[in-house]
């Protein structure tokens, strides 16, 4: 506990900590940075008598790597005794999967609001086409509660501190073609070029229909095919 707060700087609180004061004033340069690795362990602030933000509306998350935090949570960062807004609160925070917004909470505080940041964008910032499947099955499973199986996977992702590191994180989760499945499928792709090669071959001896002529000079393909010839040496059409 501590008297008056003058925040001319950076006041860090970390997840799971409160500070407690007697008043609370941030200057134009000052910041209040909070850790969060939930709805309830956060970074708190107390202050029992007046929080003046007016002259700054400036607000850090720290994301902690191994966050449970789920889309919407409510984080409750300052609880005051009268509270003076600033014009408007700016946000910034260091996990690419999360973005916060702050509003007053209309009882002398001031509360967050966790934003899942969907992986659809991250990929499409990283340029992996590829990897949009994946990322939709994991937007569906992290925009609610993070099943245990799923946690390590979701601490990895929340490493990542820009879109485009994130989306190439993603789009290494894509499944590849491997071992028994890769020579077969490579051996789909010969068959296949190994067939119009030989239909363009057969086509070029008048073969291709089937039909084949015993003469020296003629040959015939249905369908549509046309046909000129002109006179040979001997003079024979």
């Amino acid at each position: 506990t501590t008297g008056a707060i003058n925040n001319a700087g950076t006041l860090s609180i970390a997840a799971g900590q409160t500070v407690n004061a007697g008043s609370y004033s941030q200057s134009a340069s000052g910041v209040l940075s909070v850790g969060a690795s939930s709805a309830t362990n956060h970074g708190k602030l107390a202050v029992a008598g007046v929080a003046d933000f007016s002259a700054s509306g400036a607000i850090a998350v720290n994301v902690s790597a191994g966050n449970t935090l789920t889309n919407n949570d409510v984080l409750h960062i300052v609880n005051a005794g009268s509270l003076t807004s600033p014009s408007s609160y700016s946000v910034t925070d260091n996990n690419a999967l999360w973005s916060f917004t702050a509003v007053d909470n209309g009882t002398n505080g001031i509360d967050l609001t966790a934003h899942y940041s969907s992986l659809t964008t991250a990929i499409q910032a990283a340029n992996q086409p590829t990897a949009l499947g994946v990322a939709g099955a994991l937007n569906t499973i992290f925009t609610g509660t993070t099943p245990s199986s799923m946690q390590a996977l979701a601490n990895g992702l929340n490493t990542q501190t820009d879109l485009v590191s994130l989306g190439n994180q993603v789009a290494q989760l894509t499944p590849v073609l491997s071992g028994g499945q890769g020579v077969a499928a490579l051996a789909s792709i010969n068959a296949g070029a190994n067939s119009l090669v030989q239909t363009q071959l057969t086509t070029s001896l008048g073969l291709s229909s089937g039909e084949a002529m015993p003469y020296q000079h003629v040959w015939i393909k249905p369908f549509g095919a046309t046909l000129k010839q002109d006179a040979s040496a001997s003079g024979m059409p």
